[in-house]
């Protein structure tokens, strides 16, 4: 399911681990996030990477951000504190057997993407919120890929991930049934 580092670029699916960028959200914060998945297109971060290795005199291919989500380890989340960090104190999502958790531990919670731990990698069980996604200058990430940078998703599983993330962005918003009866 996990593939251990051999490209000297960043690709789709990458985990890095202990992040910490800056974002706005009314204010600008600092996130500290203990892993983050690389949600941005692969074609996307090959060209950027291809461009800036050849000195390209044309800028097109350039990427100045990289899309991210964080993956919070799956008890933390659980217990809704994966976000005291950022001050945000989240529900519950039950005991290990409830049936909200297996929904999300099985992937049928479009929200959410579980990735099962891996001892090879020492990746814990995690959950992915894709509510939850940011955006980290390339240069930053770039910094940190030889200390952070943990696996990647292996390539048949990263259309998944990229698929359910483009899903739960694209779904059309329906107003809540009790706001329209008036």
């Amino acid at each position: 399911m996990y593939e251990l580092g051999t490209s000297t670029r960043i690709r789709q699916g990458d985990i890095f681990t202990d992040i910490e960028f800056d974002f706005v959200a009314g204010d600008t914060l600092e996130a500290h996030f203990p892993y983050v998945v690389v949600i941005s297109q692969d074609c996307d971060l090959e060209q950027d990477s291809g461009a800036r290795n050849v000195n390209s005199l044309k800028h097109d291919a350039f990427l100045d951000t990289v899309l991210i989500c964080p993956a919070f380890n799956a008890d933390v989340f659980r217990s809704g504190e994966h976000l005291l960090g950022i001050e945000m104190q989240m529900e519950s999502k039950g005991k290990a057997d409830s049936t909200t958790w297996n929904f999300i531990k099985s992937n049928r919670e479009p929200r959410y993407h579980f990735l099962r731990a891996d001892p090879d990698t020492k990746l814990p069980e995690l959950v992915v919120d894709f509510k939850r996604y940011y955006t980290v200058p390339r240069n930053a990430l770039y910094d940190q890929y030889d200390t952070h940078f943990c696996c990647s998703v292996a390539e048949l599983f990263r259309e998944l991930l990229s698929q359910r993330f483009a899903y739960y962005l694209s779904r059309v918003g329906l107003p809540n049934p009790s706001d329209s009866v008036k």
